[in-house]
């Protein structure tokens, strides 16, 4: 696969990794032009934050602003990155019906061809 060809990689990024950014990753089974991961910021996270994590997206997209900056004084990995908050608080279960609905629109807000 050529660069051309290679899906924007997507890092989502919460508290835990248990219900928003997980949600999120799941938007993006099998899609065309995205791949996505996630990982939690709190050490007891399903998948901590790392910097490989970091090093492999294209783009960052945390749920809260705080997410946002604990990485960036946690990583230096962060430093040129793309990173977008949606402000999407710790409410949700995973696969929450509004919590898919929220995603959605908040992604369709920030990317190019999310559907």
């Amino acid at each position: 696969m050529t660069d051309r060809a290679r899906r924007t990689r997507l890092l989502f990024v919460c508290s835990a990794n248990l219900n928003r950014s997980r949600t999120a990753e799941d938007l993006f089974q099998e899609h065309p032009r995205y791949e996505a991961r996630s990982c939690g910021v709190l050490p007891e996270a399903v998948r901590v934050c790392s910097g490989d994590l970091i090093r492999w997206a294209d783009i960052i997209i945390c749920m809260e602003d705080w997410h946002r900056q604990f990485l960036a004084t946690s990583f230096p990995e962060m430093a040129g990155k793309r990173v977008l908050v949606l402000n999407i608080p710790d409410q949700y279960f995973r696969g929450d019906p509004h919590l898919v609905l929220r995603l959605r629109h908040e992604l369709a807000r920030v990317l190019d061809d999310f559907t």
